[in-house]
């Protein structure tokens, strides 16, 4: 089993993260190594939570160059300065839709199946979303079950009311 950067654990339970530089964890090595490879010697994690997205959490990391003279509290201190903007820009995000959920953006859910799922709401029937997808009517029930097991949706109008929480629909 793999062990969890504990680190890592730590970034998501705080709102500003500074990330540490043990090289004596596997996991820490290969980022500092990689992030000296890269020019950078340290990363510091802010996150935050984001409007109408209730199982999302905004995360940003900021990478400092090997040549910057900042202390980690300084910083702190400036990221805690620009944490308005940092949260604007989340927002922003969230609002204008370039953020359409994990569902969608990394294709847990194929595009076909979110379409399906989007014509059912509008209360299309089996059969006439099997026309409109080009697939049989198993082939559509195939992708609402897919759904409902990723979703964890109990039966068909559940999906859609969870769809329609998560903005998917």
């Amino acid at each position: 089993m793999t062990k969890l950067d504990p680190d890592l654990i730590k970034s998501t339970q705080s709102v500003i993260h500074i990330w540490l530089s043990d090289v004596s964890l596997r996991q820490q090595k290969m980022k500092s190594e990689l992030l000296n490879e890269l020019g950078y010697c340290k990363q510091i994690s802010v996150s935050f939570s984001l409007p109408n997205f209730d199982y999302l959490k905004g995360f940003y990391s900021f990478f400092y160059r090997l040549d910057c003279p900042l202390t980690d509290a300084e910083r702190t201190q400036l990221l805690n300065n620009k944490m308005t903007h940092i949260q604007m820009l989340g927002s922003h995000i969230a609002s204008e839709s370039l953020l359409t959920g994990p569902f969608e953006d990394y294709s847990i859910l194929k595009p076909s199946t979110v379409s399906i799922i989007k014509h059912l709401a509008e209360g299309y029937s089996r059969k006439e979303l099997s026309d409109i997808h080009y697939m049989s009517a198993r082939g559509v029930d195939y992708h609402i079950e897919k759904a409902k097991v990723t979703l964890d949706a109990k039966n068909t109008s559940h999906l859609i009311h969870i769809a329609h929480q998560i903005k998917l629909i």
